[in-house]
């Protein structure tokens, strides 16, 4: 996480100052040359702007988001409230107490089951089965389909590991049924 952190944000800071080379470029142009008006411009563009937009990433990276979402289905007999998790990434950054916040999150929506859509795990840290462990407290079942993070840490070991949680119903390109309603993964 460190690593792709620190990336983005030199990212940031590149894409700036050449936007920062061009804009001084047509102010010249315009002959704006004082150089207070340049010097705070370049404070602005070069060294504002970036650090604010990265550490809002950064801080964007770090929280869950919860959307409610209604979804009209024909032929399904009753309301179901499904919770649909994406991008977990279990791994170096994210862990048991990360889960537990999610899990926590899971059971004040009372959904019907939870679907797991990819990406649970995140690159090549050794996940311990003790960071999975608060999906056993949920009491709905859980469907799980990998995604392409899995194949980083290894599609195998990902699946041994949750082999070994409540997350029961993997999803390898075949559909399930919950009540009327058909699940593919």
């Amino acid at each position: 996480y460190f690593i792709t952190a620190t990336l983005g944000v030199l990212f940031n800071f590149l894409i700036f100052a050449i936007i920062y080379f061009f804009s001084k470029k047509i102010l010249i142009h315009y002959q704006i040359t004082n150089p207070i008006y340049l010097k705070i411009f370049k404070t602005i563009v070069i060294y504002i702007i970036p650090s604010v937009m990265s550490f809002y990433g950064l801080y964007q990276g770090l929280i869950t988001h919860v959307r409610k979402v209604k979804v009209v289905i024909p032929n399904v007999s009753r309301n179901i409230k499904i919770c649909h998790l994406s991008d977990v990434h279990i791994g170096s950054v994210y862990k048991k107490k990360f889960i537990k916040g999610i899990v926590k999150k899971v059971k004040n929506m009372k959904p019907d089951f939870v679907v797991i859509t990819g990406d649970l795990f995140d690159g090549t840290c050794k996940v311990d089965i003790d960071w999975l462990s608060p999906f056993d407290d949920l009491d709905v079942p859980i469907y799980y389909i990998t995604g392409n993070h899995e194949q980083y840490y290894g599609t195998a070991k990902a699946l041994k590991v949750v082999e070994k949680t409540k997350i029961h119903h993997v999803l390898r390109d075949e559909p399930i049924t919950f009540e009327n309603l058909m699940i593919y993964g």
